[in-house]
């Protein structure tokens, strides 16, 4: 993966394909609030939602990606992560894959294109998800970009309150399937994408990632 340009939006205007991509994880009741450090308990992925978008045909989604995963440490899920998100303890079990496999799939996946984009520290968790398996995390996702600090700036916000969930309904477009469902929510983020970059929202934004907050899905 390239560095993170200086000037985002120019990049975009010029760049050819893209991936936007957004995870779920095993979480709990204050856990985020924790600063996600709750003794025995970690981020540890359960789906990952992902498309790839033609910068130069209206971020039009070209193709997508969508796969649940078994986390191994904390096997069982929730009840708080489950009302979130949707996933089930059941649809885990029956569908969800290795977190070894699913990354080699994901990575599989965005082969061709040289730049992945998630609202928030989703780069971190896939990091973290490494280091807790033993891999050596992929160069790709280790220089994911933040597109937090983008849509900060163009809403005059600060992004508490949030998230790649609810991103579509602060800018005013409709919504994109169930919020908090990985796959949903990474289409919510191309259109809020193509939203800012198609009309006079878009200014020239900081890029200092303490200006969103961690994630703040969960």
């Amino acid at each position: 993966m390239t560095s993170a340009p200086s000037d985002l939006s120019s990049w975009l205007s010029g760049a050819d394909k893209i991936i936007i991509f957004d995870l779920e994880w095993t979480s709990w009741t204050g856990f985020m609030e924790s600063g996600w450090s709750m003794p025995g308990k970690h981020r540890e992925i359960i789906q990952i939602g992902a498309v790839k978008v033609d910068c130069q045909n209206d971020f039009k989604e070209i193709s997508s990606f969508d796969l649940l995963v078994k986390p191994s440490i904390t096997p069982d899920l929730s009840e708080y992560i489950t009302a979130l998100t949707g996933v089930t303890q059941e649809q885990v079990d029956a569908e969800g894959v290795a977190f070894s496999q699913a990354l080699q799939e994901f990575l599989k996946f965005c082969g061709g294109v040289n730049f992945a984009c998630s609202y928030g520290d989703d780069n971190v968790v896939i990091a973290e998800n490494c280091a807790l398996h033993n891999i050596d995390c992929p160069d790709f996702f280790a220089g994911g970009f933040n597109l937090c600090p983008l849509f900060s700036e163009a809403l005059g916000v600060t992004g508490q309150g949030i998230n790649s969930g609810n991103l579509t309904a602060h800018l005013g477009l409709p919504t994109v399937g169930n919020p908090h469902n990985a796959l949903a929510d990474a289409r919510g983020i191309a259109a809020a994408l193509h939203h800012l970059m198609t009309s006079q929202h878009l200014r020239h934004p900081t890029q200092e990632i303490d200006k969103c907050p961690a994630h703040a899905d969960q």
